[in-house]
């Protein structure tokens, strides 16, 4: 995907874990962090993981990670369950977008090539995260009414794909905030709605406990700090 170049292919990605499979000592996120923190981690040990909750994690990412017997966590966004991120409308809306430009920060940007649509898909990802949540959102959705709202219908895992996965051997559920929101750009009180809450509803999806918690974007401290570190706790997550 020219718009997306660092996602693999399902070819690259069964390359990766047939090598991981032969070379590492591939281990659940949980038992290899209770290895680490008895001092006992194996060499080599690596732990494979996913954000977000796309439906490929279900529909091609686990066949592959079966095949070669590896475990994984995958770290799911619950709104996600019910609309697409709000980044794939963006990225959709300029690969469709039959405008010739756009308007973003008082700059104009050329879209009438590829290469241009690329160009300003890299550049308003990276303009739009330095915003707060609110501005964000308004910037976002202008954008995106703008250049031409696109279905991406499917995108995303549904409840009954996620309770699949979390009862296939060796995948483990964990959070990712219910809208996947950045918690240094939201009040407290927001972002212990998204650190509890996400833990709640995925609960009671998969009927099982929730133990792992990933911060959005998950830079620390720019994404989250030591703060909401003492909310996850809080909130009865292992890690």
């Amino acid at each position: 995907d020219p718009l997306q170049p660092d996602y693999v292919t399902n070819d690259q990605f069964e390359k990766e874990m047939k090598w991981i499979a032969t070379y590492c000592n591939v281990l659940p996120l949980t038992e290899a962090l209770a290895l680490l923190k008895k001092g006992e981690l194996p060499s080599k040990a690596t732990a494979v993981t996913f954000d977000d909750g796309y439906a490929d994690n279900f529909t091609d990412a686990l066949p592959i990670l079966q095949k070669y017997s590896l475990a994984a966590t995958f770290f799911v966004a619950t709104e996600y369950l019910k609309e697409p991120p709000k980044w794939d409308l963006l990225i959709e809306s300029i690969r469709y977008t039959q405008n010739k430009s756009v308007v973003l920060n008082n700059v104009s940007h050329p879209l009438s090539k590829m290469q241009n649509k690329v160009d300003f898909c890299q550049y308003a990802i990276a303009y739009l995260k330095s915003l707060t949540d609110d501005q964000l959102s308004i910037q976002l959705a202008g954008i995106v009414k703008e250049l031409g709202e696109v279905s991406v219908e499917g995108l995303m895992m549904d409840e009954n794909m996620l309770k699949q996965l979390s009862r296939s051997d060796g995948m483990d559920i964990g959070a990712h905030g219910v809208k996947h929101q950045i918690l240094t750009k939201i009040s407290l009180d927001q972002a212990d709605v998204e650190i509890t809450e996400s833990k709640r509803g995925l609960e009671a999806i998969i009927q099982c406990d929730v133990i792992a918690q990933a911060y959005p974007n998950g830079v620390y401290p720019d994404d989250f700090n030591d703060k909401h570190i003492e909310a996850v706790k809080r909130s009865g997550y292992s890690y």
